[in-house]
Order: structure tokens, then C-alpha cells, then sequence
């Protein structure tokens, strides 16, 4: 080979080793070409996760070789329609905006199953209640002369009967709850007598009732205690735990009541206004006023108290240990519910839908309706939630990205709606066409 062949070939080698390394280096950085731009970018990364796993991903209609959990890790800037498939499953879909050197994420995106309602119970219920938590139904059937109460966590071999009481014709009932769910209080109010039914749902049994609640003008659950209970009779409020038939605190004031770690919170009402205190050792310490109305303690996180203004359909979310500013929040509600963690309260009017924060003091609305909302309900899996109007029972994911995504779960003429612990099963109680009854529908597998 000549001298003249030899440099000629040196030289192509480094004319392409000085094109081709920083190609290598750019490319290995995350920088493409943009053909539609015409320009070289540094692309941005795509985290995914999906409630079920193995989803596949579409970016722009191109199907991924890799399913979720995913991350991509070379995806170009701009918007991006994402859309996740699973065989059985409804497909979801968001544009979203990819930023260079950034990473967009899709955390917890929900698919549900493709799957037809059924009947799981064609009786004809008189009254019925939720449970706190939204996973199980307390209900009441008439059985001859006998009413008997029905508790039912879904599907129909979780159906058991826990109490059966003589029926009396015209009388009213209430299900009350404890603050967890582990016992509820049977209300029969009839013509002739106000009987009360103290039911232990772990153990599936009726417990004593204590005399005193069996006298009282009032009574109501603590929002903290799951085993306690408040009575008033002839002035005097009682603390009652319902294991012990026995003995009774009396206290100090005749209050609204119930207890906070180791002190007792009082709402006392005056002329014009209602006084929320603490009370420790008899010592009462002012924490707020509130205007005056007919108030309700209800179960909450952290050092806060939530109070219904029953007249009002208002919330009040009290900060215990904020002297200067404890008013969290103020805000029309019919229904609302506590995220799993804690911090977040979902609540609506009955046609406004938002979620307040407490980690950062915000309310954010997800949606308005002009069809009134029933109920709503955390979804136990992804990021979502679940609310009920006379026809649908909704979920709607709080991504606020592209907009909150929503999607009918179930449909017909709705009463009562709740789900399982592990958000396998959506059940409905109400009526779809002639049939009435509990329906079930498969939404995870």
C-alpha cells in the first residue's frame, strides 16, 4: 500500500471518528434528532405504573416493547398522547407534556375491568347504612313479623344475618356506626316503646345495653374511641363503655362530647354562639367559637376535630393546636371521606366535588355536576375516587393532567354504593330496569 493510499485511509478514519464520537456521546446523553422539528433535542423520561401491572404502553399510537411498571428514559419534548392497554381491561389515555431533561410521571394510572353487573341479593331492603370506611352495608329486611338486620361486605357469602328484632308497623329506623365500624347501634322508634340494638360485628353478637343508654333522652358515638359512647339523661352526660354495663362517668358539663387523646372535647352552645373547648381534669381551655347551630363530632386524623353543622350541611375542621388561626376549613357538605393516608378530605355539596389538603392547606375542585352527588368515597387503589348520583357510580382520578379522567363503574338506579378493602369488587344497592336488590361488579382482578 503507497504512502498517498495510507493517509487517505488515516484520514477517513479520523474525519469519522471526529463525526461519529460526539454523535455517540450525544446520543448516549438522551440527545435525538427531531425530525419534525428539524433540530437535535435532548429527549425527557417517562416513568409509568399502573393499577394492574404489566399494562401496555402506547407513546403517540407506537406500542413499547416494555409494560408497567416502566420507565423511558428517550422520550422527545412536547405533548405525548399516552395510552395503556391490558387484555380485559378499559384502555386509558392522557396527553401529557414531556419535558427535556425531566421526568414525567404516571404513577398508579387505573384500568378497570370489562365486566357485567350481577344480582347478588333480589330481597327488598327497608333501610340501609355504609360503614365509615365504605367497604361494608348494614341493611334491614322485613321477614314476616320479624325485622332483621343484614350485614353484607359484597358478594353473597359475606351476607349474615346479626340481629332479629319483632317488627312494629310504622316504626322508624336508624343504623349508627362507631368510628371504625366495629359495633353499630340499631334505632327501632315506634308507636309504643324506643328500643335500642347494640351489635359487636367482629363477633358477629348483640351486647348488653347499659341502663342509662337504655333511659337516655340522646346518645352518639366518640369520634376517636371505638367502644365508647356518650349519653344524656335529665341534664347530665354520661361516658358509657360499652363493655362495661355497669359503671358510668358523669361529667362535668352538659355538652356535645367527645374524647381527644387523653382530654374530653366539649361543644357547649350559649344565646348566640357555640364554645369548643378541652377539658383536662376539669380544667377547660378555649380552642375556637363557632356560630350557633346543631353540631356533630366525626372521626379524624391528627390533632384536628371535624364538626357537622347538621342544620347547615356545613364542615368545620378544627386545628387543636392552633390558638390563632384553628378554622381549616369551612365548607358546605353532605358527605365526604379520609384518604388512607390521612391527609386528604374529599367532600361535596352535592354538586361541587373537592379534595382539601391538609399538607398544604389547599382545596382543589375535581369536577361540578348539575345532577345532584349522593356520596363519595376514596377508591382503595391508584389515585382516585369513587362518588355516587341517583344513576351512575363514578371514578374519577385526581391527575388533573389532560383534565380529571373519569369513567361510569356501574349504572341504574342508585341507593347505596361501596367496595371491597382490596378494590376487587364495586357494589351497588339499588335497582337496574325491574330488577332490585344488591349488585355486584368485578372492577380488578
Amino acid at each position: 500500500m503507497n504512502k498517498n493510499l495510507r493517509l487517505i485511509l488515516f484520514l477517513t478514519f479520523l474525519l469519522t471518528f471526529l463525526i461519529s464520537a460526539p454523535l455517540v456521546v450525544l446520543y448516549t446523553a438522551g440527545y435525538r434528532l427531531d425530525l419534525g422539528a428539524g433540530q437535535i433535542v435532548h429527549t425527557g423520561v417517562l416513568n409509568v405504573t399502573s393499577v394492574p401491572r404489566g399494562a401496555t404502553v402506547f407513546i403517540d399510537g407506537v406500542e413499547q416493547s416494555e409494560q408497567t411498571p416502566s420507565v423511558f428514559d428517550t422520550v422527545y419534548p412536547g405533548e405525548r398522547v399516552i395510552r395503556l392497554e391490558k387484555d380485559g381491561y378499559i384502555s386509558w389515555e392522557k396527553q401529557l407534556t414531556v419535558t427535556s431533561r425531566e421526568t414525567t410521571f404516571i404513577e398508579g394510572a387505573l384500568l378497570f375491568l370489562e365486566s357485567e353487573k350481577q344480582v347478588e341479593d333480589d330481597r327488598s331492603t327497608q333501610h340501609s347504612s355504609v360503614s365509615p370506611d365504605h367497604h361494608s352495608l348494614a341493611y334491614l329486611v322485613r321477614e314476616g313479623s320479624w325485622v332483621e338486620l343484614w350485614v353484607s361486605d359484597g358478594l353473597a357469602e359475606t351476607e349474615r344475618v346479626i340481629a332479629r328484632l319483632p317488627d312494629e308497623p310504622g316504626a322508624e329506623y336508624t343504623i349508627e356506626w362507631s368510628a371504625l365500624g366495629t359495633y353499630l347501634i340499631l334505632n327501632q322508634d315506634g308507636f309504643t316503646q324506643e328500643s335500642l340494638t347494640l351489635v359487636d360485628l367482629d363477633k358477629e353478637q348483640t351486647l348488653d345495653i347499659h341502663r342509662i343508654l337504655k333511659l337516655s333522652s340522646e346518645y352518639w358515638w366518640d369520634a376517636w374511641e371505638d367502644d365508647v359512647l356518650y349519653a344524656r339523661l335529665d341534664g347530665v352526660i354520661y361516658q358509657l363503655n360499652i363493655h362495661n354495663t355497669e359503671d358510668a362517668e358523669p361529667l362535668a358539663f352538659d355538652a356535645q362530647t367527645t374524647s381527644y387523646q387523653h382530654q374530653l372535647l366539649a361543644l357547649s352552645q350559649n344565646t348566640d354562639r357555640a364554645v369548643l373547648s378541652t377539658y383536662e381534669n376539669d380544667t377547660a381551655s378555649i380552642v375556637t367559637y363557632l356560630p350557633y347551630g346543631t353540631y356533630q363530632f366525626h372521626n379524624t386524623p391528627g390533632d384536628t376535630a371535624l364538626l357537622e353543622d347538621v342544620d347547615r350541611q356545613r364542615i368545620i375542621l378544627v386545628d387543636l393546636t392552633n390558638a390563632d388561626q384553628p378554622i381549616l376549613l369551612n365548607e358546605q357538605a353532605t358527605s365526604w371521606h379520609w384518604s388512607a393516608d390521612q391527609d386528604r378530605l374529599v367532600f361535596t355539596d352535592g354538586f361541587d366535588l373537592e379534595v382539601y389538603t391538609r399538607s398544604t392547606h389547599t382545596t382543589t375542585t375535581l369536577t361540578r355536576l348539575s345532577e345532584r352527588i349522593q356520596d363519595v368515597f376514596w377508591y382503595p387503589l391508584g389515585n382516585s375516587v369513587v362518588f355516587v348520583t341517583d344513576a351512575q357510580v363514578i371514578s374519577i382520578e385526581l391527575d388533573s393532567r389532560d383534565g380529571h379522567e373519569t369513567l361510569e363503574l356501574t349504572g341504574g338506579v342508585v341507593g347505596r354504593a361501596w367496595v371491597d378493602p382490596d378494590g376487587e369488587w364495586i357494589y351497588m344497592l339499588g335497582a337496574d330496569g325491574n330488577e332490585m336488590g344488591i349488585f355486584s361488579k368485578r372492577i380488578q382482578r
